[in-house]
């Protein structure tokens, strides 16, 4: 599997950055799991919408925003014979209102499901779980895996998911963690995570990589890097554009190696 990173940082876009976006591509499946404030400009378009499935992890627009992007998008798509198959889009089961609007929309070529804790879906070799995390709104955590690899994505999460977020990410391949804070920022909220508590989290799992995500725009990604290398040296900072190979993850690790100066 591979993970391309359409979007690193919360809770809107700055420049060239956007909010989260990760696309996972297995095989000629896509996932594209959120779908936040410019993403959609990192897709290639119409290739990237063919064989794709989006997974929300909660109804907080900068995961979500551009959604409504790909829909139209899908709909022109489809009309123009360029799409023939509907794109699956998995939604946390509630109460929204911009769910009802979506669903209520004609202009998209969306097959719009919901999905809670205990649902699992199957895309060809891949297998979808999930996870309920601590935040203000329903969210969820999402495991990607098929039978060679596995990602976890916490998506917005708190430290009082410690133990289960643990256990949900053991052994895998990537883990794509929310990072909102360094220690500096004294940190009051329950609702996201510190640098350095996601590289704990990561080095309890064992996973065999880390990739910190969700920063707030006008911080330094350094420093959210050189608070979790510490604690869990094979910890990368997402990047626009950038590509993570499950096949050579250290052969990419060294690679971002030679790119820091330009990254940071």
């Amino acid at each position: 599997m591979k993970v391309i990173v359409l979007g690193s940082i919360s809770p809107y876009p700055k420049d060239y950055l956007n909010c989260p976006g990760y696309l996972v591509i297995n095989g000629e499946e896509k996932i594209l799991l959120d779908a936040g404030n410019g993403v959609s400009r990192l897709l290639k378009m119409p290739e990237d919408l063919n064989c794709l499935t989006i997974v929300i992890s909660h109804f907080h627009k900068d995961h979500y925003a551009d959604l409504f992007a790909l829909a139209y998008a899908s709909f022109v798509y489809h009309n123009l014979g360029l799409l023939e198959e509907r794109i699956k889009v998995y939604l946390p089961n509630d109460d929204c209102l911009d769910l009802k609007l979506l669903l209520d929309m004609k202009e998209h070529y969306f097959d719009i499901q919901t999905y809670h804790a205990d649902s699992n879906f199957v895309i060809g070799d891949t297998k979808i779980s999930f996870m309920k995390t601590v935040h203000p709104i329903l969210t969820f955590a999402s495991k990607i895996e098929n039978k060679n690899q596995k990602i976890v994505y916490s998506a917005d999460t708190g430290i009082g998911v410690k133990r289960a977020l643990t256990n949900f990410a053991k052994d895998v391949d990537l883990f794509i963690c929310e990072a909102s804070f360094i220690r500096e920022h004294h940190k009051e909220s329950i609702s996201h995570l510190c640098a350095y508590e996601s590289a704990e989290i990561a080095a309890l799992a064992h996973v065999k990589q880390l990739l910190l995500t969700h920063f707030w725009p006008e911080e330094e990604k350094r420093l959210y890097l050189e608070e979790a290398i510490p604690i869990f040296r094979n910890t990368i900072v997402a990047q626009e554009k950038e590509i993570i190979d499950l096949d050579i993850p250290y052969q990419y690790q060294k690679n971002r190696d030679n790119k820091k100066k330009i990254l940071f």
